[in-house]
């Protein structure tokens, strides 16, 4: 009798990158079902090489995984052509440590990393043969997890509950109950909810109503399950004692990070208005120098990785990390280990970190998150830094040895004037003028190339943050922005990126959106919409036609919010009081900053009345 294994094989020839679907990768952990407790299948709704690189996927498979009594198992969003294959052939999604259909688990936990990814959660759910809606099926138990599910409104009908904030404890705790219902003679699924939302940071959406006014705003949103009217998003407060996979499961494939990973630290104080992880992963909580310096040295003898990347929101917030990224390469001469970090505060490049940082490099850029052009701007995004310091860090970096600099942007931002886009071309300007200066001086060889490559990416109004309530900017206002932009094109070694408008439209939609947007979802979905991150299958029309079908106008929510709605996600809470982003949010049109709590003190943002209080930052080991 052929194996349902076998039966995928067999398919496996006729598909792209077959290596994305047979697992058993160096590192995966693969149990046997009968000794275990529990099970759960991590789904990432993206292609296997983009999911293989997501570090927080990791960490949660992990941390079940170096449990005995549980077991987590994998799965990616199929490419069109293997989900193809499975229809055509009735085969059901299935896990890539034992081939076990999706539809077995207890639990299903989804990564939601973005919005652009909600028709794959849809798309796994129907390959694994369970309806979509919530409400019409029993086990497995649906859960989503990541930054997105502390917005998760537009997914309330799909998913049984969402895990807010940090999630190795609570899914840990989420299993724990499942194990004690057994798979046999369990109990009707809404028992099991109303013992699922006792978990600190645990929300589930049918436990509450949501009504609407007449002017199509939220009127009221009420716990009709006798719990708390405002679900509170879990931390970990200790990171030194949390787990951490320091010996991840490695690609079959090339994905998109081929490099090993430690964290510094998690959460950020800069306070960045426009940055949602900023506020949904305060407070700042750092490892100790020693513990990190270990993990990085396991991670990178368990893996072979010729690159180490250091991943934190704001990496050079680290202190000591010069120390680190020389006390690292100094002890891989042999394999000359590279450090890579995500993108760098401008004002934390001096000369010191940039030597460090070329020195472990190997060639790799540095990439730097300027923002906005003209200071007014990055005064109201509360990145109040001038143009001296800029060319500071970029002679830093050129002096270190750097040939290539990635600059992030951002146009839309509220208030922003046709002055404030052309003021990024004067920036990068002046940037190539201090590279020149360099060069003249004799500092810098003359024939030395030096590269720019300039993002520009467009401003998604976000949840939880100061600009949650801002007016977003129309396709067409984006459309005539990045045509100001265009010169740069002409600028010798400058290459110019822009991100898609009607992506960024859609993700505005759905990034605020409430949960009168499932239905428009579930029928994109229904007419082929999949991989709507991807320029090869996105299809704005369909969504177009979508809006129209359902009766929603999507418009509605790419409007200014009156300042004192009721939010879809009020409900929600990150430990930021609301007060606090009112407070930032008239701070910013007033073009005034508010300092980093890690050096000015606390500025009383909410996180401090919490119990337990703030964590504050740990600075042990030797650094």
């Amino acid at each position: 009798m052929t194996t349902f294994a076998e039966k995928i094989e067999d398919i496996l020839p006729f598909v792209s990158k077959p290596g994305r679907y047979f697992g058993g990768e160096w590192g995966s952990v693969r149990k046997n079902p009968d000794d275990v407790r529990a099970r759960i299948c991590m789904i990432f709704p993206d292609v296997y090489e983009v999911g293989m690189s997501h570090t927080g996927h990791q960490v949660i498979y992990n941390a079940i995984n170096a449990r005995d009594e549980f077991a987590a198992e994998r799965c990616y969003s199929p490419w069109v052509d293997m989900e193809e294959m499975l229809r055509q052939k009735g085969l059901p999604l299935y896990s890539l440590e034992t081939f076990t259909p999706l539809s077995e688990f207890d639990a299903l936990g989804f990564t939601l990393a973005h919005e652009m990814c909600f028709t794959n959660v849809l798309q796994v759910i129907d390959l694994a043969r369970l309806p979509l809606r919530a409400s019409e099926r029993e086990y497995p138990i649906v859960i989503g997890g990541g930054p997105v599910a502390l917005c998760p409104e537009p997914l309330a009908d799909f998913f049984d509950c969402f895990v807010l904030g940090d999630g190795e404890d609570a899914a840990l705790a989420i299993l724990e109950i499942l194990a004690l219902t057994g798979n046999e003679n369990r109990p009707p699924k809404s028992e099991v909810l109303k013992r699922l939302a006792g978990i600190p940071g645990v929300y589930v959406p049918s436990h509450f109503e949501v009504s609407y006014g007449n002017d199509n705003r939220i009127s009221s949103i009420k716990n009709i399950a006798n719990g708390p009217d405002l679900v509170e998003r879990a931390f970990v407060n200790d990171l030194d004692a949390a787990e951490f996979p320091l010996n991840p499961v490695l690609p079959h494939i090339q994905s998109v990070h081929c490099r090993a990973v430690v964290e510094p630290a998690r959460g950020c104080t800069q306070g960045c208005r426009f940055c949602q992880a900023g506020f949904i992963y305060r407070p700042y909580r750092m490892r100790a120098f020693d513990t990190l310096m270990s993990q990085s040295q396991t991670v990178l003898e368990a893996t072979g990785y010729p690159e180490l990347g250091l991943l934190a929101l704001s990496t050079t917030d680290y202190p000591g990390l010069p120390t680190l990224v020389r006390r690292l390469s100094e002890g891989d001469r042999v394999n000359r280990l590279s450090c890579s970090l995500p993108s760098s505060r401008i004002d934390a490049i001096d000369d010191q970190l940039a030597q460090e940082l070329a020195g472990a490099g190997r060639g790799a850029g540095l990439t730097l998150a300027i923002e906005a052009g003209s200071r007014r701007m990055r005064a109201a995004i509360n990145k109040d830094f001038g143009s001296e310091c800029i060319n500071g860090a970029v002679e830093s970096a050129v002096l270190a040895g750097f040939e290539l600099l990635k600059l992030y942007f951002m146009i839309g931002l509220p208030g922003e004037t046709d002055e404030d886009i052309r003021a990024i071309i004067s920036c990068v300007d002046s940037i190539i003028g201090t590279v020149n200066k360099l060069k003249d001086e004799g500092v810098v060889p003359r024939g030395k190339r030096f590269r720019l490559r300039v993002s520009v990416a467009n401003f998604v109004p976000k949840t939880h943050t100061p600009f949650q309530w801002v007016e977003a900017c129309s396709p067409d206002e984006l459309q005539e922005r990045q045509r100001i932009l265009r010169p740069l094109r002409k600028r010798r070694n400058v290459q110019l990126s822009y991100h898609d408008i009607h992506t960024s439209y859609l993700e505005m939609i759905f990034s605020r959106g409430d949960r009168r947007l499932g239905r428009v979802l579930e029928r994109a979905y229904r007419e082929g919409a999949r991989f709507d991150a991807w320029h090869e299958t996105f299809n704005i029309e369909r969504w177009i036609k979508a809006f129209e079908d359902e009766g929603v106008d999507p418009d509605f929510y790419m409007q200014e919010i009156p300042i004192d709605s009721l939010l879809p996600w009020s409900h929600l809470s990150t430990g930021v009081d609301e007060e606090f982003f009112r407070s930032e949010y008239e701070k910013s049109k007033q073009g005034i900053s508010t300092p980093d709590c890690n050096i000015a003190g606390c500025i009383s943002c909410g996180l401090q009345k919490r119990e337990g209080g703030c964590i504050p930052p740990r600075y042990g080991g030797d650094a």
